[in-house]
């Protein structure tokens, strides 16, 4: 009998562990559907252009766009293709800002806003978790 109890109770622990264990998003990189040097895109590139580094790719400017601070996206984003969190990003841009040398990409509430945008500005690039992605955006490449 005690065994039997034993079982329900693993069985019950790992059901609410399973319930409350944290999603994590599936994001992937989108860019306005003209833009032609959109294969030309990789981690690398992209976090050039996050920085500011890089402003145009064979004379096509980019434009980058982010999702709000906090956002799993963005944190998911900031890690894998930055190296950075929110606090070292936000401070990059203050620094980069605070010495005239530009301004961090235009952030977005959500999914919609920042695909309405990217939808309607030649040369935008941002990230949205998969499962919002819209039509009219192009879906470049997943990030892991």
């Amino acid at each position: 009998m005690r065994c039997v109890v034993y079982r329900i109770l693993q069985a019950v622990v790992v059901a609410l562990t399973l319930m409350t264990a944290p999603v994590q998003a599936e994001v992937v990189v989108v860019c306005n559907a003209s833009l032609s040097v959109a294969d030309r895109l990789n981690p690398a590139i992209l976090a050039r252009i996050y920085t500011g580094r890089t402003i145009q790719i064979d004379g096509i400017s980019v434009l980058p766009v982010n999702l709000a601070p906090g956002t799993p996206e963005r944190s998911l984003f900031l890690q894998h293709i930055m190296g950075q969190n929110d606090d070292e990003y936000i401070g990059y841009w203050l620094v980069r800002k605070s010495i005239g040398r530009g301004t961090p990409p235009q952030e977005f509430k959500n999914a919609a806003e920042l695909q309405n945008y990217i939808r309607s500005t030649p040369g935008s690039i941002g990230y949205i978790d998969k499962q919002h992605l819209e039509s009219g955006v192009r879906s470049l490449f997943r990030i892991p």
